[in-house]
């Protein structure tokens, strides 16, 4: 009977203890839920707080990490052969440029070269294209067409004509000069010219005397010029004319070797003269 009593005592106090544990399950769980389900929500609202706060702040005051430095080498072998590597770029720079120097150097040289090719056979054609004459040489004066023996001085600036008995005189309100010249066949002709110039010039003898300026054509060779002459008494020359550098220079050569080389023949078609 005693020992009936004493487990219905063990299994009363058992179930006291079954009951114990349910009703401690049934009032904590709910509990620890609240809590954990309150602990999720005030992560979730302090992330939006934060992100709220990121894009309303300007991007001035957002603070960004500064990027590591690169640690410095501190292998010597590293630095040796970075120093190599700039040492090399260096040459292939310098020998670039000098390379660059060279090709620049040829090309001026190829360039003078050509140039002065050029130069030089301009100048040969153009002195090809020159007459070769004596320094002694017959010309032919328009347009009376009188021949007279001319000294070609390119060592002198103007030209000269042998004229004698000048007299000036007004023509149409201009001044004319009149004049006696003699060819080579000693026919004298009695010529008139429009005054071009007349200066004072002292002679050899330290007398002032006039001396008068005509234009008129003039043949040698084959070319016809027409220039300025000076009126002179040269009875004391050989020849009756003088053709100075102006008239010679770019079309005749001298040779002070010849004389009479050539024989004066232009086609010169003038409204007064024309060559048959």
């Amino acid at each position: 009977m005693s020992k009936n009593i004493h487990f219905l005592k063990s299994a009363s106090f058992l179930n006291s203890i079954v009951l114990l544990a349910v009703c401690v399950l049934f009032l904590c769980f709910p509990l620890s839920y609240s809590l954990a389900d309150d602990k999720v929500q005030g992560t979730e609202k302090l992330k939006e707080k934060t992100e709220k706060t990121v894009e309303s702040a300007p991007d001035s005051q957002i603070e960004l990490e500064p990027e590591a430095e690169p640690l410095p080498i501190e292998d010597d072998d590293a630095e040796e052969e970075v120093q190599a590597v700039e040492e090399l770029e260096d040459l292939e720079a310098e020998e670039l440029t000098k390379e660059q120097e060279e090709k620049a150097e040829e090309a001026l040289e190829e360039t003078t070269k050509e140039v002065e090719a050029s130069d030089t056979e301009q100048s040969t054609a153009k002195f090809q294209a020159r007459r070769a004459v004596g320094y002694i040489e017959r010309i032919k004066l328009y347009p009376e067409r009188l021949y007279f023996d001319a000294k070609l001085a390119p060592g002198s600036e103007g030209n000269v004509l042998h004229a004698e008995e000048l007299e000036k005189f007004q023509k149409d309100g201009k001044d004319w000069i009149r004049f006696k010249v003699t060819d080579r066949k000693g026919k004298t002709v009695l010529l008139e010219r429009l005054l071009v110039a007349s200066r004072g010039v002292k002679t050899t003898k330290g007398k002032v005397k006039k001396r008068y300026t005509i234009r008129s054509g003039f043949c040698l060779g084959s070319r016809y010029m027409e220039v300025d002459f000076a009126l002179a008494d040269r009875s004391d020359f050989n020849e009756e004319a003088r053709i100075g550098r102006d008239a010679l220079a770019g079309h005749f050569v001298i040779d002070p070797a010849m004389t009479k080389t050539t024989t004066p023949k232009c086609k010169v078609v003038k409204k007064h003269t024309k060559e048959s």
